[in-house]
């Protein structure tokens, strides 16, 4: 046997296999006899007209608002400080390997980049 005569056969044995399943599935599809109390029907509902809604000045309550009292300004006396702060934020990539090579922090493998 040769690749054409594989290849044939192969190809062959494919179009049948398909054909089957196409007869199978016209044969599942086929139209039953159905009666009116298993037919479903989709009914969409109409849209509804839109209504303009609008809020009139004397429905709005003073007493919803948040007062100022609550809430005051200068918050700084109510914070409580555990200790002075010893770090002023991030570092540039210059400053983190100055840091690394006068072993200030401690790295444990190496920085990607």
């Amino acid at each position: 046997m040769n690749w054409f005569n594989f290849l044939l056969s192969l190809a062959i044995g494919y179009a049948i296999y398909y054909v089957l399943n196409i007869l199978y599935d016209l044969y599942l599809s086929s139209p039953k006899p159905t009666s009116q109390s298993d037919s479903h029907e989709i009914i969409i509902p109409r849209p509804a007209a839109p209504v303009k809604v609008s809020l009139a000045s004397s429905e709005i309550k003073v007493s919803s608002m948040i007062p100022s009292e609550q809430y005051p300004a200068d918050q700084s006396s109510t914070v409580l400080k555990s200790a002075q702060l010893e770090s002023t934020g991030g570092v540039s990539i210059n400053e983190l390997f100055s840091l690394m090579q006068s072993q200030v922090i401690e790295y444990t493998k190496a920085i990607p980049y």
